[in-house]
Protein backbone atom coordinates (compact mmCIF):
# COMPACT_ATOMS: atom_id res chain seq x y z
CA UNK A 1 0.00 0.00 0.00
CA UNK A 2 1.28 3.50 -0.76
CA UNK A 3 2.72 5.08 2.41
CA UNK A 4 0.83 8.35 1.94
CA UNK A 5 -2.47 6.48 1.51
CA UNK A 6 -1.71 4.31 4.52
CA UNK A 7 -0.99 7.37 6.66
CA UNK A 8 -4.22 9.02 5.48
CA UNK A 9 -6.20 5.91 6.47
CA UNK A 10 -4.50 5.88 9.85
CA UNK A 11 -5.33 9.54 10.41
CA UNK A 12 -8.98 9.02 9.37
CA UNK A 13 -9.39 6.02 11.63
CA UNK A 14 -7.35 7.21 14.56
CA UNK A 15 -5.18 4.10 14.06
CA UNK A 16 -1.69 5.46 13.30
CA UNK A 17 -0.11 2.80 15.45
CA UNK A 18 -2.39 0.01 14.24
CA UNK A 19 -4.73 0.21 17.27
CA UNK A 20 -8.43 0.11 16.54
CA UNK A 21 -10.35 3.21 17.53
CA UNK A 22 -13.88 2.69 18.82
CA UNK A 23 -15.28 6.18 19.06
CA UNK A 24 -18.00 5.91 16.39
CA UNK A 25 -20.72 8.55 16.26
CA UNK A 26 -21.09 12.15 15.15
CA UNK A 27 -19.19 15.03 16.71
CA UNK A 28 -20.73 18.32 17.74
CA UNK A 29 -19.35 19.80 14.53
CA UNK A 30 -21.39 17.32 12.55
CA UNK A 31 -18.33 15.41 11.32
CA UNK A 32 -18.05 11.62 11.51
CA UNK A 33 -15.75 10.70 14.38
CA UNK A 34 -12.96 8.19 14.07
CA UNK A 35 -13.83 4.54 13.65
CA UNK A 36 -11.91 1.45 12.66
CA UNK A 37 -11.92 0.05 9.12
CA UNK A 38 -14.10 -2.94 10.19
CA UNK A 39 -16.54 -0.55 11.90
CA UNK A 40 -16.65 1.73 8.87
CA UNK A 41 -17.32 -1.27 6.59
CA UNK A 42 -20.09 -2.55 8.88
CA UNK A 43 -21.69 0.88 9.00
CA UNK A 44 -21.56 1.17 5.20
CA UNK A 45 -23.15 -2.24 4.72
CA UNK A 46 -25.84 -1.47 7.29
CA UNK A 47 -26.82 1.68 5.39
CA UNK A 48 -26.47 0.30 1.87
CA UNK A 49 -28.13 -3.09 2.30
CA UNK A 50 -31.72 -1.85 2.95
CA UNK A 51 -31.43 0.53 0.00
CA UNK A 52 -30.18 -2.29 -2.21
CA UNK A 53 -33.10 -4.48 -1.10
CA UNK A 54 -35.54 -1.67 -1.90
CA UNK A 55 -34.06 -1.25 -5.39
CA UNK A 56 -34.18 -5.00 -6.04
CA UNK A 57 -37.79 -5.20 -4.83
CA UNK A 58 -38.81 -2.21 -6.98
CA UNK A 59 -37.11 -3.71 -10.03
CA UNK A 60 -38.82 -7.07 -9.40
CA UNK A 61 -42.20 -5.35 -9.02
CA UNK A 62 -41.67 -3.44 -12.27
CA UNK A 63 -40.71 -6.66 -14.03
CA UNK A 64 -43.86 -8.36 -12.80
CA UNK A 65 -45.95 -5.42 -13.94
CA UNK A 66 -44.30 -5.60 -17.33
CA UNK A 67 -45.06 -9.30 -17.57
CA UNK A 68 -48.74 -8.64 -16.92
CA UNK A 69 -48.97 -6.13 -19.74
CA UNK A 70 -46.39 -7.56 -22.15
CA UNK A 71 -48.90 -9.74 -23.97
CA UNK A 72 -51.16 -6.74 -24.54
CA UNK A 73 -48.30 -4.60 -25.86
CA UNK A 74 -46.93 -7.33 -28.14
CA UNK A 75 -50.41 -7.92 -29.54
CA UNK A 76 -50.72 -4.24 -30.36
CA UNK A 77 -47.36 -4.13 -32.12
CA UNK A 78 -47.67 -7.35 -34.10
CA UNK A 79 -51.42 -7.13 -34.85
CA UNK A 80 -51.84 -10.72 -33.75
CA UNK A 81 -55.26 -12.35 -33.55
CA UNK A 82 -55.70 -13.34 -29.92
CA UNK A 83 -59.33 -14.45 -30.14
CA UNK A 84 -61.66 -15.64 -32.87
CA UNK A 85 -65.38 -16.31 -32.51
CA UNK A 86 -68.08 -17.25 -35.00
CA UNK A 87 -71.73 -16.47 -34.27
CA UNK A 88 -74.56 -17.90 -36.39
CA UNK A 89 -78.24 -17.09 -36.07
CA UNK A 90 -79.82 -20.00 -37.92
CA UNK A 91 -82.98 -19.41 -39.93
CA UNK A 92 -84.85 -22.20 -38.19
CA UNK A 93 -83.90 -21.26 -34.62
CA UNK A 94 -86.54 -19.59 -32.46
CA UNK A 95 -86.45 -15.89 -31.76
CA UNK A 96 -82.93 -14.57 -31.18
CA UNK A 97 -80.99 -17.74 -30.37
CA UNK A 98 -77.36 -17.58 -31.55
CA UNK A 99 -74.93 -20.46 -32.01
CA UNK A 100 -71.52 -19.36 -30.79
CA UNK A 101 -68.33 -21.20 -31.69
CA UNK A 102 -65.11 -20.42 -29.80
CA UNK A 103 -62.45 -22.87 -30.91
CA UNK A 104 -63.69 -26.28 -29.75
CA UNK A 105 -66.40 -24.75 -27.54
CA UNK A 106 -70.04 -24.52 -28.57
CA UNK A 107 -72.12 -21.91 -26.74
CA UNK A 108 -75.46 -20.20 -27.12
CA UNK A 109 -76.54 -16.60 -26.80
CA UNK A 110 -80.05 -15.22 -26.56
CA UNK A 111 -82.09 -12.38 -25.16
CA UNK A 112 -84.06 -12.78 -21.94
CA UNK A 113 -87.78 -13.32 -22.11
CA UNK A 114 -88.55 -9.79 -21.01
CA UNK A 115 -86.87 -8.64 -24.24
CA UNK A 116 -88.80 -11.11 -26.41
CA UNK A 117 -86.06 -13.73 -26.35
CA UNK A 118 -86.23 -17.35 -25.28
CA UNK A 119 -83.50 -17.12 -22.63
CA UNK A 120 -81.69 -20.05 -24.24
CA UNK A 121 -78.32 -18.65 -23.25
CA UNK A 122 -76.56 -15.62 -21.81
CA UNK A 123 -77.29 -12.24 -23.38
CA UNK A 124 -74.51 -10.40 -25.27
CA UNK A 125 -73.67 -8.09 -22.38
CA UNK A 126 -73.50 -11.14 -20.10
CA UNK A 127 -70.69 -12.43 -22.29
CA UNK A 128 -68.95 -9.06 -22.08
CA UNK A 129 -69.02 -9.18 -18.29
CA UNK A 130 -67.99 -12.85 -18.32
CA UNK A 131 -64.94 -11.93 -20.41
CA UNK A 132 -63.95 -9.15 -18.02
CA UNK A 133 -64.60 -11.22 -14.90
CA UNK A 134 -62.76 -14.32 -16.08
CA UNK A 135 -59.79 -12.26 -17.29
CA UNK A 136 -59.68 -10.55 -13.89
CA UNK A 137 -59.73 -13.81 -11.95
CA UNK A 138 -57.20 -15.54 -14.23
CA UNK A 139 -54.76 -12.63 -14.03
CA UNK A 140 -54.96 -12.49 -10.23
CA UNK A 141 -54.37 -16.25 -10.04
CA UNK A 142 -51.32 -16.00 -12.31
CA UNK A 143 -49.90 -13.15 -10.23
CA UNK A 144 -50.60 -14.88 -6.91
CA UNK A 145 -49.00 -18.12 -8.09
CA UNK A 146 -45.88 -16.22 -9.11
CA UNK A 147 -45.69 -14.48 -5.74
CA UNK A 148 -46.53 -17.63 -3.79
CA UNK A 149 -49.71 -16.10 -2.32
CA UNK A 150 -52.68 -18.21 -1.29
CA UNK A 151 -55.86 -16.44 -2.43
CA UNK A 152 -58.23 -19.33 -1.93
CA UNK A 153 -61.24 -18.90 -4.20
CA UNK A 154 -61.43 -15.74 -6.31
CA UNK A 155 -64.94 -14.42 -6.95
CA UNK A 156 -65.67 -11.59 -9.38
CA UNK A 157 -69.16 -10.06 -9.44
CA UNK A 158 -70.00 -7.56 -12.17
CA UNK A 159 -72.93 -5.54 -13.44
CA UNK A 160 -73.29 -3.31 -16.47
CA UNK A 161 -75.16 -0.07 -15.80
CA UNK A 162 -76.67 2.35 -18.25
CA UNK A 163 -78.61 5.45 -17.28
CA UNK A 164 -80.25 8.18 -19.30
CA UNK A 165 -77.97 11.03 -18.28
CA UNK A 166 -74.66 9.22 -17.74
CA UNK A 167 -72.21 7.12 -19.70
CA UNK A 168 -72.49 3.34 -19.30
CA UNK A 169 -70.38 1.88 -16.53
CA UNK A 170 -69.35 -1.47 -15.12
CA UNK A 171 -69.22 -2.24 -11.42
CA UNK A 172 -66.69 -4.95 -10.51
CA UNK A 173 -66.34 -6.45 -7.03
CA UNK A 174 -63.55 -8.93 -6.36
CA UNK A 175 -63.21 -11.09 -3.26
CA UNK A 176 -60.82 -13.83 -2.17
CA UNK A 177 -61.61 -16.50 0.41
CA UNK A 178 -58.12 -16.73 1.97
CA UNK A 179 -56.91 -14.09 4.45
CA UNK A 180 -54.52 -11.55 2.92
CA UNK A 181 -52.69 -8.50 4.23
CA UNK A 182 -53.66 -4.92 3.44
CA UNK A 183 -50.53 -4.62 1.31
CA UNK A 184 -51.56 -7.67 -0.71
CA UNK A 185 -55.11 -6.36 -1.08
CA UNK A 186 -53.83 -3.03 -2.39
CA UNK A 187 -51.53 -4.79 -4.83
CA UNK A 188 -54.38 -6.93 -6.20
CA UNK A 189 -56.55 -3.83 -6.55
CA UNK A 190 -53.81 -2.29 -8.69
CA UNK A 191 -53.38 -5.44 -10.79
CA UNK A 192 -57.06 -5.75 -11.75
CA UNK A 193 -57.02 -2.30 -13.33
CA UNK A 194 -54.41 -3.46 -15.83
CA UNK A 195 -55.66 -6.85 -16.98
CA UNK A 196 -55.84 -7.24 -20.79
CA UNK A 197 -59.64 -7.15 -21.07
CA UNK A 198 -59.84 -4.26 -18.61
CA UNK A 199 -57.44 -2.24 -20.76
CA UNK A 200 -59.30 -3.17 -23.95
CA UNK A 201 -62.59 -1.91 -22.52
CA UNK A 202 -61.15 1.26 -20.99
CA UNK A 203 -59.07 2.24 -24.00
CA UNK A 204 -61.72 1.30 -26.53
CA UNK A 205 -61.47 -1.09 -29.47
CA UNK A 206 -61.85 -0.19 -33.13
CA UNK A 207 -64.40 -2.32 -34.95
CA UNK A 208 -64.00 -2.85 -38.71
CA UNK A 209 -67.18 -4.33 -40.22
CA UNK A 210 -68.18 -5.87 -43.52
CA UNK A 211 -71.54 -7.16 -44.80
CA UNK A 212 -71.69 -9.78 -47.55
CA UNK A 213 -74.01 -12.42 -49.02
CA UNK A 214 -72.69 -15.88 -48.18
Amino acid sequence: MDATLANQIDRNTGNRNGDSADTGGVSSAGEVEACSIPQWYAMTVAVATPRLHEKVAARKEATEDGDLERGHRVTQRASMIISQVTVVGKAGDPNYVQQVTCGSHQLKADEPKDRDGGDAGPAPFDYLLAALGSCTSITLRMYADRKGWDLGSVTVTLDYRRTKDAAPSIRRDVSVSAPISEEQRARLADIIERTPVTLAIKQGVQVASNVAVA
